[in-house]
């Protein structure tokens, strides 16, 4: 049934770190050591996939907001940190004013650590299934007149009227 299907494709979201996000609105990508050890002077980057783009690295103190070189244009000035948390292992990052453009799949590595490896991986979604529910509605009858409608916007469809 289709209760079931949104069911499971809301638990899915969840094990794969799936963020939602309006549009405009700033959001949190989570990212943290499992030890808990001070960060402060290691190396940590944040990258969107496909194409690939740097997003945030921090290096010893020096970050992409505080002139180290190298940030994609798109992500200046919208891009900090939590330089507070980094002693507890926090190397979470906050993306201002989302815009359509920033959807896609973000890493955070650790690329010293041996083995290297990915630590947080992201998938973040702009704008859908975040409109008032009369807005929403509007969308998607566009999207049905037009021949554009899928079962997925009918599935988000329900999750928002939940929310």
């Amino acid at each position: 049934s289709i209760n079931r299907l949104c069911s499971l494709i809301f638990l899915l979201s969840l094990f794969l770190y799936n963020l939602t996000v309006r549009e405009d609105d700033d959001v949190i990508l989570p990212c943290s050591l499992d030890t808990n050890e001070n960060i402060e002077s290691m190396l940590f980057d944040w990258v969107k996939e496909v194409p690939r783009k740097e997003v945030f690295m921090y290096r010893n103190r020096s970050h992409y907001n505080n002139g180290l070189p190298g940030q994609d244009v798109e992500f200046k000035g919208r891009v900090s940190h939590y330089p507070e948390e980094l002693k507890y292992g926090n190397a979470s990052i906050r993306l201002k004013q989302t815009r359509l453009e920033d959807k896609g799949t973000y890493t955070c590595i650790f690329p010293e650590i041996k083995p290297s490896e990915k630590i947080s991986r992201i998938e973040l979604v702009v704008g859908e299934c975040c409109y008032e529910p009369a807005d929403y509605l509007q969308m998607k009858q566009s999207a049905c007149t037009s021949g554009r409608a899928s079962l997925l916007q009918h599935i988000c469809s329900d999750i928002c009227n939940i929310w």
